[in-house]
């Protein structure tokens, strides 16, 4: 191998180290972006489970008051016992 050959190698090397440390930077950035884009999307179930939850117990104890309501209507008026079993279906 000649002088010249040898200096052409190193060229073409020096070309593929260029381009390995591209595509390494690339390949971080992907990397980067999977990562963020899976913790929003953790994140944004977390809040729609939380906010749920959330309703739920504050919305319960205001149902339950509805209900007894109801029954106590219900039973004023001398509703059948049809109407009794629905809503303990509901307990």
């Amino acid at each position: 191998m000649s002088i010249d050959d040898m200096n052409d190698i190193r060229a073409d090397l020096k070309k593929i180290l260029e381009v390995v440390k591209r595509n390494e930077e690339m390949l971080q950035s992907v990397q980067r972006r999977a990562r963020l884009s899976m913790f929003v999307q953790i994140l944004k179930w977390l809040v729609i489970i939380g906010i749920s939850i959330g309703a739920f117990i504050y919305v319960q104890p205001i149902l339950e008051k509805v209900m007894e309501t109801y029954m106590s209507i219900s039973n004023t008026f001398g509703a059948g016992s049809g109407s009794q079993k629905f809503f303990d279906f509901f307990k």
